[in-house]
């Protein structure tokens, strides 16, 4: 007996693995609302349990099948920094007196920072991310956030994960992966034959929660997918009590596993993909490195999700010891994200990922008695990809600390945007409808696969800085939302103007500026636009 279709369901299907090629068929026009109604979980918040844990009909995503059948086999990984980062301590902003005097204990001191560009220096904690940066595969958005900021931890995760701005738990919540999954697919659509999305060493369902489903293969551990490449399963349905509930216990077990749904393919990439070496022996790392297992193993998922910030190691709600506890959750980032692409890089993966980091909100501008920070609004996100995944740089606009919080000025639901439309080449018309008024605002993806959104002029914005790397001229083209002043010079990597500057007013609109570098000497720059919103910045090689 196939074990995934319950005996209910077997009335007019091929259930039993001798009927071969009917079952086979079978398997392949079984439908999302098929699984559900035969499972007992058709209904809006129908949950079962498996142990302790709730499993709201595991995993089927519409939308993800899509794009797993599509040409790209490209790859999101979201790794949420659990607690509320402060972006000021991670990207310091050490020419602002502002940000010295209201921290005058838990200040990062120029000198401890490594230089981003003549305004930002990087914590020293987070230097392994200098690789990316120098090789303009990192790119740093500041002030993201959203209106009126619910400083509540869960509300506020509620918020980025379902793509919502609320002020309170509600009732049959959806998440916005969830969203497009309704939105492109109704649920008489097939059931995917990989996992769509896989979340390793964390648990949030709400991100993938559909009207009726959710999306998300939920991993405990980086041993758990070794326990699936040697054992094939997810739950042992031979272990439960006896008495009238084994049985159950033992059905709804199976269900979970999906029989060859997800556990033969996870299985499979799992074998395909060899763990990596190199990765440190923490929480972050090891989740990491079992997701480059499954990306190097083709799996075929596009969207996996880990936590920075849970368990022995603390989280980044630093009310207090700030510094102690940034050099041990930084360090282990860093760190993480290294062995993560160099592990990729090897079998050369890493250039259809990129990874975004995100948190609930930020911390304050002023810090507490306590040694810490407490909660703010705006923070800080950063993006890194392989080879020409990303245009590295600043993008948003730079820290206001003039009042008590950050206030945001680029909205979190943008981040998404991009990811959907230009990285992972989600129709434009469906995402605004997902999210409305998020737009792929700012050209992050290298290589954009179908930017079919709406673009929203940014005001500031540099676009490009081309040819790059450049012995004699270079052309930088930027962006306007608005008229105003624009200064746009080169500076080297201690930050000191190199000479080479334009200052005047320029109309609303693209501009395309020529630069002279030819009296440079050979090595790094940084072409710097800045306009009244704020600071942006490209990386420039010149060539002798």
């Amino acid at each position: 007996m196939c074990q995934h279709h319950p005996p209910s369901a077997s009335k007019g299907r091929a259930v039993s693995l001798d009927h071969g090629a009917a079952h086979d068929h079978d398997h392949a026009t079984w439908t999302r609302r098929d699984f559900l109604a035969t499972a007992g979980l058709l209904s809006a918040g129908a949950t079962m349990m498996l142990g302790n844990t709730p499993v709201r009909a595991m995993g089927h995503s519409p939308l993800m099948q899509a794009l797993s059948q599509a040409e790209s086999d490209r790859v999101v990984v979201l790794v949420q920094l659990k607690g509320g980062n402060d972006g000021l301590n991670a990207v310091v902003p050490v020419t602002n007196d502002l940000y010295y005097n209201a921290r005058p204990t838990i200040a990062i001191p120029k000198a401890k920072t490594r230089r981003l560009d003549a305004d930002f220096g990087l914590n020293e904690h987070l230097r392994p991310l200098m690789k990316f940066w120098n090789q303009d595969r990192m790119a740093i958005v500041q002030s993201v956030g959203y209106p009126d900021v619910n400083k509540s931890h869960f509300i506020s995760t509620d918020t980025w994960l379902t793509g919502e701005v609320r002020d309170s738990f509600a009732a049959g919540e959806t998440g916005w992966i969830g969203r497009l999954n309704d939105k492109l697919y109704p649920p008489s659509g097939p059931l995917p034959s990989t996992p769509p999305a896989v979340q390793v060493g964390t648990r949030l369902p709400l991100i993938g929660a559909g009207a009726e489903t959710n999306m998300m293969m939920s991993l405990k551990s980086a041993a758990a997918v070794d326990t699936l490449a040697e054992r094939g399963v997810l739950y042992d349905p031979d272990a439960v009590p006896g008495g009238s509930y084994g049985p159950v216990l033992s059905y709804l077990r199976s269900v979970a596993n999906l029989s060859e749904r997800y556990v033969a393919p996870v299985r499979q990439a799992a074998q395909n993909g060899q763990t990596g070496a190199g990765y440190a022996n923490t929480k972050l790392s090891q989740d990491l490195s079992a997701v480059a297992r499954l990306i190097k193993g083709r799996l075929g998922a596009k969207v996996y999700v880990v936590t920075h910030g849970s368990g022995n190691q603390g989280s980044f709600d630093t009310h207090r010891n700030q510094l102690s506890s940034h050099e041990t959750l930084y360090t282990e980032l860093a760190d993480g994200l290294r062995s993560f692409f160099d592990d990729l890089q090897a079998t050369g993966d890493d250039k259809r990922v990129i990874l975004m980091t995100f948190s609930e909100f930020g911390r304050r501008v002023f810090e507490n008695g306590s040694g810490g920070t407490d909660h703010g609004e705006a923070s800080v996100a950063f993006a890194v990809g392989g080879e020409g995944a990303i245009t590295g740089g600043f993008y948003g606009e730079a820290p206001d600390l003039t009042g008590a919080n950050v206030p945001y000025k680029e909205d979190f639901r943008n981040l998404y945007a991009i990811l959907m439309d230009d990285w992972l080449g989600v129709e434009g018309v469906v995402s605004n409808a997902v999210l409305p008024g998020a737009a792929a605002s700012f050209g992050l993806v290298g290589d954009p696969l179908a930017p079919s959104a709406p673009r929203r002029a940014t005001t500031g914005q540099l676009d490009a800085v081309y040819p790059n790397p450049v012995s004699d001229r270079t052309t930088v083209t930027f962006t306007l939302g608005t008229a105003g002043p624009v200064a746009l010079d080169v500076v080297d990597l201690r930050g000191r103007s190199m000479g080479i500057a334009v200052e005047r007013t320029f109309e609303a609109g693209q501009h395309a500026v020529p630069l002279d570098v030819g009296g440079l000497a050979a090595g790094f720059y940084t072409v710097r636009l800045r306009t009244n919103a704020g600071t942006t910045t490209r990386k420039l090689t010149v060539l002798r």
